[in-house]
């Protein structure tokens, strides 16, 4: 009979190996997600940026009035034509979305400022 070596090591204590959170590796390989991704065509193609939240943003030069789809998964953004955003009643320049995938019918190619409201 041989004598095999039944030792378990732990995973712990070989050098080189770490735990790491759930965020970093997600990032590492590429997976995370954003609560809000914009994309420059239709139907997600070509990303613009990914958000998490935040106050106000107003896109910059190469992005401004460039966005024609978003992706949300979490919370509800408010979208405006201005860069200067007001929340004026009755307003037409301004689109409220929830989660799921969009595309910006009306507001194609004219989103220059956008914030995360809940």
């Amino acid at each position: 009979m041989s004598n095999s070596n039944n030792q378990i090591k732990d995973i712990y204590n070989i050098p080189g190996v770490e735990d790491l959170s759930h965020d970093t590796a997600a990032n590492i390989q590429g997976g995370r997600d954003y609560a809000m991704t914009l994309y420059r065509h239709v139907d997600l193609k070509d990303v613009l940026g990914q958000f998490d939240g935040g106050g106000l943003r107003k896109l910059s030069s190469n992005a401004d009035n460039q966005a024609s789809s978003v992706r949300i998964t979490e919370g509800k953004w408010k979208f405006y034509t201005r860069s200067n955003w007001v929340d004026l009643p009755f307003s037409n320049d301004t689109v409220t979305l929830g989660k799921g995938d969009w595309n910006l019918n009306g507001f194609n190619d004219s989103i220059s400022s956008f914030r995360r409201i809940s």
